[in-house]
């Protein structure tokens, strides 16, 4: 089951043991986990991000500003 960006950014932060949401940047790789999971996770992560800021930025047309 594939969930959607902005579900999957509200669970993702918790598995990392950081605050949720967008704006609140990354956080340290919790105690116990691997070096592997946390690199995919944040990875994963920061792409979501990332692709939720650019969907904003298009939809307010602030990419238009910096453009012209």
């Amino acid at each position: 089951m594939v969930l959607p960006a902005p579900v999957f950014l509200q669970i993702l932060p918790s598995k990392l043991g950081w605050e949720p949401g967008i704006s609140n940047g990354g956080g340290i790789k919790p105690k116990g986990m691997h070096w592997r999971t946390f690199e995919r996770l944040k990875t994963e992560h920061d792409a979501l991000v990332g692709e939720s800021l650019a969907g904003m930025a298009k939809r307010f047309g602030l990419l238009d500003r910096f453009m012209d």
